[in-house]
């Protein structure tokens, strides 16, 4: 007699149940997955964003401290202009208003200062802006390097770097000038003419928000400086220090009662020439949705202590 043995398996519906469930399973943990990366991905940026703010503010805070600091010299109208560094940089090549001879070497004024410019009317005070970012402060810085360039103790040739701008000093006066010859003799030519003497590289600087990062209308707003390019012919060119900003603000800090504190007694955005020496507040605002590509990373100086929000950074610093 036969017997039938009975077949054990799934059915059919068996089958589109379980393969339904591991889809769903699966999609899920696809999900999961794109979410966690998209989430680094937004964290690296944010921290980015976050890492070249506090640069800017470093660099711009730096530069605020140390306005008008002239390797010793207590004031810039003991510096005298030669004129090799004079005619060098002239008419276009400037950063001042169009009949405004010398303006970058300008020592007696340490810091000028644009409150919410519009590019129209900046360019009336300076000349060398274009594609400003609307409603954003500018700020021109001038002063040497911290550090010398080179210390001549005796009058025999000293060799310093071609077309750059220095500043010959011994620290009771001074002279700017441009070097066509590396080579030359401290004693001779421009004052002070006895060692030992001093030089520092000499570096105007001007802030403002660009309203494009690396081609125009990339729509990327970075924070850029006009710095004198140490090179033949001489000019003030772009160096931009941190992109994503797209706003700059500035507060400056007066002490009315001049007390031995400093202390500011109140706080303005639109100071006259005599406020500009005195403690600031300096605000960057991010724009989010413009967040910087990933690049290589570069070696910066530690940031000063500062606050910082998802939207903007700011900070704390006195001019020298």
């Amino acid at each position: 007699m036969k017997r039938h043995l009975r077949q054990q398996g799934f059915t059919l519906i068996e089958l589109m149940i379980a393969g339904t469930l591991g889809l769903i399973l699966v999609l899920a943990l696809a999900q999961l997955f794109l979410d966690n990366k998209r989430n680094r991905e937004q964290n690296r940026q944010l921290a980015e964003l976050q890492d070249q703010g506090r640069y800017a503010l470093a660099e711009l805070g730096r530069d605020l401290s140390m306005a008008g600091f002239w390797g010793g010299i207590y004031q810039g109208r003991q510096i005298t202009l030669a004129s090799s560094a004079e005619n060098a940089l002239s008419g276009a090549n400037d950063c001042g208003p169009g009949d405004a001879a010398g303006w970058a070497f300008r020592t007696t004024e340490r810091v000028d200062f644009w409150d919410d410019a519009s590019e129209a009317a900046v360019t009336t005070r300076f000349g060398c802006l274009d594609n400003l970012r609307s409603g954003t402060d500018v700020v021109a810085i001038r002063r040497v390097a911290g550090e010398v360039a080179l210390q001549a103790t005796t009058c025999t040739n000293a060799v310093l770097e071609p077309f750059h701008v220095y500043l010959k000093t011994n620290g009771v006066l001074g002279t700017l000038l441009r070097l066509s010859d590396p080579a030359l003799d401290v004693c001779t030519g421009d004052a002070p003419l006895q060692a030992p003497v001093q030089f520092f590289t000499y570096l105007p600087r001007v802030y403002y928000i660009r309203d494009f990062a690396q081609v125009a209308g990339d729509g990327i707003p970075t924070l850029c400086r006009k710095t004198l390019s140490q090179a033949d012919p001489a000019a003030m060119v772009d160096e931009c220090v941190a992109e994503g900003v797209e706003d700059l603000q500035i507060v400056w800090g007066i002490d009315r009662d001049n007390d031995l504190t400093q202390s500011p007694d109140r706080y303005t955005s639109q100071p006259d020439a005599a406020e500009l020496a005195r403690r600031v507040r300096i605000a960057l605002g991010f724009d989010d949705d413009a967040l910087p590509p990933q690049r290589d990373e570069v070696a910066a100086p530690e940031a000063p202590p500062s606050t910082s929000t998802a939207s903007g950074m700011s900070r704390s610093s006195t001019c020298a």
